[in-house]
């Protein structure tokens, strides 16, 4: 963990889908169809190799458009589209609403969405958006950062859950291979093995892990909130640090197979690494941003199963800074960021808990973006009070 005196190089896995269980019971059901092969040694086949397919990735494009690895345009002033040109006078309503049409917003670009973006937050139809940027990094000892989150560092380290998943894969082949020999089906095992394969490839490159995950989901149900809080994490805080959030993907409709995400545009923070002068308060806004998952995990769960990926882009953005961050220097900012995001979600604890409930059940971006604004509305309206 960057918290203290390692720095991680491994990304760690996280979940992509959050369907059903019915769709891996019918890849099961015609594996054993095709093969012939009892149903429970079906299954098994199917779980095992989705477990084995899986790979640790990194799972955010924080600093781009919707298009993972994409490279960023600088903004300047250019045509916006003839929605986004719009928008720019809608009420709240409306725009959430053209937020979540995703056909009419698919073409826009980082200008159009900055624009749009910062247009709603200078009429203050957005409220509590930014409300939280402009802090800057102090220094922060590992005992201070228990003190003032009540959590140990062992719960806001990122354990590696790749490695687990493969030995679930390892496992169901294991039992599969020993269920099949005593009941005198090792001919249906070969047969069914190459069979399963193809499904799961299949599976991996066209349908963004689905059916591996309905099995994973299923013998683990507690994972979904897991994610669904980790993003969430990661939304709320771009939201109070006035950072354009174009997106986000907890399902099949990820970018990347194996993926889940929030995607944010930070272009003020991109014209400064370009120019080599990377304020203090451009850098904590990133940074508090990149721990929000991990942030949320530990408060929900005293634990930190991902975010492992989110560390390792902190690093290395800093290393390859010129001249590049030391080892404690980079450990410092990670305290701090830390600290920063269990603070925020502690404080937002209602809109953070609300938003992970429409993420986890895949609600539209306006929708989600609509849950902050009501909550950091009624904030205000109570301090007026």
């Amino acid at each position: 963990s960057i918290l203290c005196r390692t720095v991680t190089s491994t990304p760690t896995y996280r979940a992509l889908s959050l369907a059903s269980p019915q769709a891996s019971l019918l890849a099961a059901s015609l594996l054993a169809a095709i093969t012939r092969a009892p149903m429970p040694l079906a299954l098994l086949a199917v779980a095992g190799l989705g477990a084995l397919g899986l790979r640790p990735t990194s799972t955010h494009s924080f600093l781009q458009s919707s298009r993972a690895g994409a490279t960023p345009r600088r903004t300047g002033l250019v045509r916006l589209a003839a929605g986004a040109d719009k928008a720019l006078d809608f009420p709240r309503g409306k725009l959430l609403t053209l937020f979540s049409n995703t056909a009419e917003t698919a073409e826009w670009s980082e200008q159009d969405w900055e624009r749009v973006y910062r247009s709603a937050e200078r009429r203050g139809i957005l409220p509590g958006f930014g409300s939280a940027s402009g802090s800057i990094p102090t220094e922060v000892t590992v005992a201070e950062l228990e003190q003032r989150t009540a959590l140990t560092l062992q719960a806001l380290t990122p354990r590696n859950s790749g490695a687990q998943l493969y030995l679930l894969g390892a496992a169901f082949f294991a039992v599969e291979l020993l269920l099949a020999k005593s009941v005198g089906f090792e001919s249906a095992l070969v047969q069914t093995l190459p069979v399963t394969g193809l499904v799961f490839a299949v599976d991996q490159l066209l349908l963004g892990s689905k059916l591996t995950f309905a099995i994973i989901l299923w013998l683990r149900p507690e994972y979904g909130a897991k994610l669904a809080r980790h993003e969430a994490g990661h939304f709320l805080l771009a939201y109070l640090m006035g950072l354009p959030i174009t997106g986000y993907f907890l399902s099949g409709a990820s970018p990347a197979a194996g993926q889940a995400g929030t995607i944010f545009l930070d272009v003020e923070l991109f014209e400064q690494l370009s120019r080599g002068q990377l304020k203090q308060s451009a850098l904590a806004r990133y940074s508090t941003i990149l721990m929000g998952g991990i942030a949320a995990e530990a408060i929900a769960f005293d634990e930190a199963e991902g975010g492992s990926s989110d560390e390792q882009a902190l690093v290395e953005m800093l290393t390859n800074l010129r001249p590049p961050w030391s080892k404690e220097r980079v450990f410092n900012l990670a305290r701090w960021s830390v600290v920063q995001a269990v603070e925020l979600l502690r404080e937002y604890k209602a809109e953070h808990e609300l938003l992970a409930t429409k993420m986890a059940a895949g609600a539209p971006l306006g929708e989600c973006l609509g849950v902050i604004a009501r909550g950091c509305e009624a904030r205000q309206q109570k301090v007026a009070i």
